[in-house]
């Protein structure tokens, strides 16, 4: 707004002057982005020409029909009517799968299923709500030996505030874990300089015991009372955790002991975002049956090698797509309270908002456009039930139950319980791995 009262005193009395804008992409208001000044505008400068763009040159008319009966359920924006001459091409595909595993593992077998037509995987994109949910496509990705990046973010394990927590965890494991153990005196723990930080690591190293940071002897080494009081946390948290408890209980309490809030709390919104790491962090360290076997495999997964060359399928927030486009697009985890998001609800102006991303997010899309969701997922290692975004709704699709499956969306306005038909992925026999399973070389 600032920047629009800026521009109107600069004008000249002739009042020459051209925009361009589309409110139906304005997604960034907590960045300040008010997209109101494009409504304002023919008001502002009354007589203003008025150029309408609505063919669009990228995708095809199922795509767009769907799009625009999503954005159209918003009552604050302008009046635009889209068409291509593209042609109809394949229908929008909703998918019910039983919990985000198997969402996951029906995305990365669809990729392979369509490597005949889309040879090139960087044709494919995976766009999600929020960064948290991309660790269960990773693991997915990786399992079938599908290259892929993340744009606009980096891999979940190399995320500060995972490899911190995970720093914690290897020093459980194995107590004689020396580059673990700076990264918990720099970056976890308050009130422990320079100093204090080579005179622990030192005494850490020269001691015979595994596990040093347990002897009582080690806070002898400190003269600092706040470097003192800081490595006795450390000390009695390590002394009296139990490393054959639940791992994603043990990462609970790691949180919760050295008050991860606080630590990813720097006012902004994407505080919000570190602290969702870390709950999908503990809901996957749950699944397994010891910390030893977690924190192998989250070391093999941060080392795996993320695709930089091009044939990669890319994996980026709704956010982070803007302004791109892809042959074949599967916007995942469409639930009420994910997408849209719980925050997103708590006016129409924020709901209008968070539609507004879901245009874009289906927009990204030539070719292809698949939408799906998880009828459970896991916080903090437990199951819960969710519904289907109501996005999904306006498109005309039903919760059904247990009757629900594919449905082939292509721009009609009803259906009926006919359209959905028995769904591959969602039933409790899905085998995620079967044995023939193609193989991407």
């Amino acid at each position: 707004m600032v920047q629009y009262q800026l521009i109107k005193l600069l004008v000249n009395e002739k009042r020459n002057i051209a925009v361009v804008g589309d409110d139906w992409q304005s997604i960034y208001s907590w960045r300040g982005a008010d997209f109101t000044n494009i409504l304002n505008f023919e008001k502002d400068f009354p007589g203003a020409k008025v150029i309408k763009l609505e063919q669009n040159y990228r995708s095809t008319s199922s795509i767009l029909d769907a799009s625009q009966k999503i954005i159209n359920n918003n009552k604050t924006r302008t009046e635009k009517t889209l068409f291509t001459e593209l042609g109809k091409g394949a229908p929008v595909e909703i998918e019910a799968l039983n919990n985000e595993k198997m969402e996951a593992n029906y995305v990365a077998l669809k990729i392979l299923n369509l490597k005949n037509d889309f040879p090139d995987l960087s044709d494919f994109a995976v766009l999600y709500r929020t960064n948290a949910q991309s660790l269960v496509f990773e693991k997915a990705f990786i399992d079938m030996n599908i290259p892929y990046k993340i744009v606009g973010g980096v891999r979940f394990y190399d995320r500060k505030e995972v490899k911190d927590v995970l720093a914690v965890l290897h020093l459980i494991v194995n107590g004689r874990d020396m580059v673990a153990l700076e990264r918990i005196l720099k970056n976890i723990l308050s009130g422990v300089g320079e100093v204090s930080i080579g005179k622990i690591l030192a005494a850490a190293t020269v001691m015979k015991s595994e596990r040093p940071m347990e002897e009582p002897e080690i806070l002898d080494v400190l003269n600092s009372s706040k470097a003192r009081a800081s490595i006795t946390k450390l000390h009695e948290f390590l002394r009296g955790v139990r490393s054959d408890d639940n791992p994603g209980e043990i990462v609970k309490s790691v949180v919760e002991k050295f008050d991860f809030r606080a630590l990813t709390d720097d006012g902004t919104p994407s505080a919000e975002e570190r602290m969702k790491n870390l709950e999908v962090l503990s809901t996957t360290a749950s699944e397994y049956e010891n910390l030893e076997d977690f924190v192998a495999d989250a070391a093999l997964m941060s080392s795996s090698d993320e695709a930089s060359r091009k044939n990669s399928v890319t994996l980026m927030t709704l956010h982070a797509a803007k302004g791109l486009e892809f042959p074949v697009v599967f916007i995942v985890g469409m639930e009420e309270g994910l997408f849209p998001s719980s925050r997103g609800m708590d006016t129409e102006a924020d709901l209008e908002e968070e539609r507004r991303l879901a245009y874009v997010g289906m927009t990204r899309a030539m070719v292809r456009l698949f939408l799906t969701w998880a009828k459970e997922r896991r916080t903090y290692g437990s199951y819960s039930y969710t519904m289907p975004s109501r996005f999904l709704g306006e498109l005309g699709y039903k919760n059904g139950g247990d009757a629900v499956g594919s449905l082939g969306y292509g721009g009609d306005s009803d259906f009926d319980e006919s359209d959905f038909g028995e769904s591959d992925f969602g039933g409790s026999d899905f085998d995620p791995f079967p044995e023939d399973l193609p193989v991407w070389e």
